[in-house]
């Protein structure tokens, strides 16, 4: 029995990925369709290698997030321009208004729900 081997490079591991899922959606026709139990062998063999490939797959595209992360915080902080001290403008105390204490309501800590036997 041969093992499968993973392609080194992201592009090759999606191509590889695709020719899984059709050689499985063939095998699959074949094992439903004529009753083909060699089909079923080949269809799960299929299977188990596109699961292979969905764990590399999935820490390529976890590597390419926390690279377009990092830059993109670096981006949005170079992009982020304070107004100067002028142009700030605060609003009168009078324009300050709080809620009143009537309209502070807080939350029941439990509820007892009552069960019928």
């Amino acid at each position: 029995m041969s093992s499968y081997l993973v392609p080194s490079t992201a592009e090759e591991r999606i191509s590889d990925f695709n020719k899984c899922i059709e050689e499985f959606k063939a095998e699959y026709a074949l094992l439903t369709e004529k009753q083909k139990k060699v089909s079923g062998h080949r269809a799960r063999k299929s299977l188990l290698s596109i699961s292979k490939l969905t764990r590399f797959i999935r820490k390529d595209i976890q590597d390419t997030i926390s690279t377009i992360s990092k830059s993109g915080n670096d981006e949005k902080a170079e992009a982020k321009v304070e107004a100067p001290d002028e142009a700030k403008v605060e609003a009168p105390d009078e324009a300050k208004v709080e809620a009143p204490d009537e309209a502070k309501v807080e939350a029941p800590v439990s509820v007892e729900i009552p069960v019928e036997a």
